[in-house]
């Protein structure tokens, strides 16, 4: 993960510890709010292979907030098409949002997305920021990746 600060200004990002201390990305254990607030409508949005299987999945409420039926899930793609980013709002855990970008490559297929996770407080009450946040580290991504 980098700093929000690392995405401005384009540096590379990492995972640091108390002090700004580097530490090994694979060895950090997310905790379970994280992992719950992932970004499930980005990559579904652009990719309809992605879109048919969340369809055959279901929609299995987590909070009431959670996106129940199809209609929903199809206005909510639309949506999030028109804005280029997917949010989440207490969808997954009450108190918890995120804002996601899709990394595409060249075809315009989404390859995996990226997120701000936080509290609904901080991602919620600055949400145009996050999502331009998420939006320039997606392209600079697939930039780097040559994707």
């Amino acid at each position: 993960m980098g700093t929000i600060q690392q995405i401005q200004e384009g540096l590379p990002a990492r995972q640091a510890t108390g002090g700004g201390r580097a530490r090994d990305p694979s060895a950090a254990q997310a905790p379970a709010e994280t992992q719950v607030a992932a970004p499930g409508p980005s990559v579904p949005v652009i990719d309809p292979e992605a879109a048919r299987a969340r369809k055959e999945a279901g929609f299995p409420a987590l909070t009431n907030c959670s996106i129940r039926t199809e209609a929903d899930f199809d206005k909510a793609r639309a949506e999030i098409r028109r804005r280029g980013v997917a949010t989440n709002v207490g969808e997954a855990l009450l108190g918890f949002s995120s804002v996601a970008a899709p990394v595409l490559d060249s075809s315009g297929r989404a390859r995996a997305a990226i997120s701000l996770v936080g509290t609904t407080e901080q991602i919620a009450g600055n949400l145009g920021r996050s999502a331009q946040l998420v939006t320039v580290a997606a392209r600079r991504l697939a930039r780097s990746l040559g994707i």
